[in-house]
């Protein structure tokens, strides 16, 4: 028997947000990371349903891996059309969560490499 899937109900709602593309009004939560790779990535823990269902809802639900968007850019990534995410408009932790998970392949192969901010403290070509 399979196991049922994890709602989706994030504590905040994304119209409280703008969308991370266009600036609009948010409709949408888009997860940087696929539900669809964080439930294989529970069903390889090898748990029992009831804690593999617990660890799904977590990941599925994690703010650190959503980013708002309105309906128009959403369906635009979702369709594969033109809405492409620039690496530096996703989410400050949502590196951090791929690292914890080790799926931080999957936003190189998608993003590039993390991007490096600016400190502002000149390097050793400066001098």
């Amino acid at each position: 028997m399979k196991r049922r899937r994890a709602p989706f109900a994030p504590r905040d709602p994304p119209r409280k947000h703008p969308c991370a593309l266009c600036f609009k009004v948010a409709n949408h939560w888009h997860h940087v990371i696929p539900r669809q790779i964080l439930r294989r990535y529970v069903d390889r823990q090898g748990l029992m349903d009831r804690d593999a269902y617990g660890l799904e809802r977590r990941l599925v639900n994690d703010h650190r891996n959503l980013l708002s968007l309105c309906a128009h850019c959403h369906l635009d990534r979702k369709g594969g059309l033109e809405a492409e995410i620039p690496a530096d408009r996703l989410p400050a932790g949502v590196w951090e969560f791929a690292r914890e998970l080790d799926l931080d392949y999957i936003l190189e192969r998608r993003y590039g490499s993390q991007p490096r901010y600016d400190t502002g403290t000149p390097g050793p070509q400066a001098a």
